[in-house]
C-alpha cells in the first residue's frame, strides 16, 4: 500500500493568508495617503515661502508690493473659487498673472495648489503697502493647534473689528494686513 503524501493549503490557511495580506495593505495604504497629504502641506508651504520671497524683490526693486486695489474685496487667485470676492481663474505667468507683474521677473511662475481637488487655490490681496498671501482652504494635515501659519483667528487687541473662525489655510502676510 503506498502512502499518499498531503499537497496544497487547506481552506482555513488560504483564507487566513489572504486576510492577513488585506490587513496589511490597508495599512501600507492609510500611510501612503496620509504621506501624500503631508508632502502637499509642505509643497504648499514652500510655494507661499517662494512667493513671498518674489515679492520681498519685487518691493525692493519698485517700493511697494504688486497691487489688488481694494483689500478687502478684491482677492486675486488662480482659481474660481476666489470669483465671489475678487478675480478668480487667472493666469499663473505674466503680467496678468494672479499676482500682478510677479512673474516672470521675480518669480518664473506662479504655482498651482498640488491638490488634485479644483476648488484648492492661492489668493493674493495687497493695497502695495501690505499683503496676504493665502493657501485657502487647503490644509491637509495640520489641526487649528498646529497650523505653522494660520491666518489671524482673534483679532483682540488690535483695530480690527472681524473676527475670522478657523480655515484649513496657510497665510503668509505683512503685519498691516493682519486683519484682512
Amino acid at each position: 500500500m503506498c502512502k499518499r503524501l498531503k499537497r496544497g493549503f487547506t481552506l482555513v490557511e488560504l483564507l487566513t493568508t489572504i486576510a492577513v495580506i488585506g490587513i496589511l495593505a490597508s495599512v501600507v495604504m492609510v500611510s501612503l495617503v496620509t504621506a501624500r497629504a503631508k508632502g502637499r502641506d509642505a509643497q504648499r508651504i514652500t510655494d507661499l515661502k517662494n512667493i513671498e520671497i518674489a515679492l520681498a524683490a519685487y518691493r525692493l526693486e519698485n517700493g511697494f508690493y504688486p497691487s489688488t486695489l481694494d483689500p478687502t474685496k478684491k482677492w486675486f487667485s488662480n482659481c474660481p473659487i476666489a470669483g465671489a470676492w475678487g478675480k478668480g481663474d487667472l493666469p499663473n505667468t505674466g503680467d496678468t498673472g494672479w499676482i500682478p507683474g510677479l512673474a516672470p521677473t521675480f518669480i518664473q511662475q506662479l504655482p498651482n495648489d498640488p491638490s488634485p481637488k479644483t476648488d484648492r487655490c492661492y489668493m493674493y490681496v495687497s493695497d502695495g503697502k501690505n499683503y496676504m498671501l493665502q493657501a485657502h482652504l487647503t490644509v491637509e494635515t495640520y489641526t487649528e493647534a498646529t497650523n505653522p501659519y494660520p491666518r489671524p483667528l482673534s483679532l483682540t487687541g488690535t483695530t480690527c473689528t472681524v473676527q475670522f473662525t478657523y480655515e484649513n489655510t496657510f497665510a503668509l502676510y505683512t503685519p498691516g494686513a493682519r486683519c484682512w
